[in-house]
């Protein structure tokens, strides 16, 4: 009997609110909330200072926006190839349908929008719990080798942009910083995924100081964690994920170009995956919900400081991408949450308690 099918210790019961309960702390009034939104201030007074706001508004007004529609198609895109990618990702513990997947990936990237902190990645993993009874351990797995892949291919994109455009000594640093962050990654989840003996070797002086019942919950989210990094353990399973990513981001990079051309930008190829890796890997810096500040100022670093567009234009193409970006997959994702009759209030519940109920 496998770990999923047989409990090791009893769940904890949840009670339901009481009417008479004192209310808890919203999380829109969380520290984690304010340090993100002053995060945001930042890098968009960075981001915007200097820009003519009267010349900004001229340019958001006289765009073509026609240009959104196969923009936010290439988008959507993007994210079936990303369902897909989840898909061969979740098949080491179970065979979910892309279908099925589906939801939960624009459930997830919704949340990420309106939730701070990449919260969304913590509800995709409880969304797919309930939907599929799928080990909550084991789908943050597949969740964090996704993000290590996508900081793998925004690095590749830059590197590859590098060899046609001279970058600056902030895009220098960054790269630097997401090689070491995403090969270290990558090396560590490898190392995890086929060093079985290490693993006790390393855990087992920890666990003998530990009480049982933690020892015995701990090993089998181990376990479970372990089994979510199957893919990499099969080299067809990893070229797949890593040719999905690339696929992914192309589809994104194609986005950029297109929104481009609404404000009359030409974006070559090599522009746009610079565009696309550097904004992207900026998101990485905790922020308000939807990365509002951080996406912007790395856009810019590129299209104003870099490929040296005009600031007007620019400066509205960075702040209509994004929201090309932000709205329609989290409209998208609304409508999944209330039509499954998903609670907020039991998510945040499970924030809190992260897997200490996993299955």
């Amino acid at each position: 009997m496998t770990l999923t099918q047989d409990r090791i210790l009893p769940r904890r019961a949840t009670r339901e609110p009481a009417p008479n309960d004192p209310p808890r702390r919203s999380g829109a009034f969380s520290p984690k909330f304010w340090i993100g939104i002053a995060v945001s201030i930042v890098f968009l007074y960075l981001a915007l200072h200097g820009q003519d706001f009267g010349a900004l508004w001229k340019a958001m007004r006289e765009a073509s926006y026609a240009w959104l529609i196969p923009a936010i198609l290439c988008y959507f895109l993007g994210v079936v190839i990303r369902t897909y990618r989840w898909h061969i990702l979740l098949r080491s513990t179970r065979e979910i349908p892309l279908r099925r997947l589906w939801p939960v990936i624009v459930i997830g990237y919704m949340a990420n929008n309106i939730l701070p902190f990449r919260a969304g990645e913590l509800v995709r993993t409880y969304v797919l719990s309930e939907r599929e009874k799928v080990s909550r351990s084991a789908t943050l797995a597949t969740i964090v080798v996704e993000r290590v892949f996508d900081g793998l291919t925004m690095l590749a994109f830059i590197l590859f942009a590098a060899l046609f455009i001279d970058i600056n000594t902030r895009v220098r640093q960054l790269i630097i910083v997401a090689a070491l962050l995403f090969l270290g990654g990558l090396f560590v989840f490898f190392f995890i995924a086929f060093s079985s003996a290490w693993r006790v070797r390393l855990l087992r002086p920890i666990f003998a100081r530990l009480p049982h019942a933690i020892t015995v919950r701990a090993e089998a989210l181990i376990i479970e964690f372990v089994a979510g990094l199957g893919s990499l353990r099969r080299a067809g399973d990893s070229g797949l994920v890593a040719l999905s990513s690339v696929a992914a981001w192309a589809a994104e990079a194609t986005m950029y170009v297109l929104v481009a051309r609404g404000f009359g930008i030409t974006l070559n190829p090599a522009g746009a995956m610079l565009t696309t890796g550097v904004a992207n890997l900026f998101t990485l810096v905790p922020s308000s919900p939807g990365y509002i500040g951080p996406f912007e100022a790395g856009t810019l670093l590129v299209v104003q400081q870099i490929l040296a567009l005009p600031v007007e234009t620019t400066g509205a193409f960075a702040l209509v991408l994004h929201a090309a970006l932000y709205f329609p997959i989290t409209v998208w994702g609304m409508c999944y949450w209330f039509s499954q009759h998903l609670s907020l209030r039991t998510v945040r519940q499970y924030e809190g308690g992260a897997m200490s109920n996993e299955q």
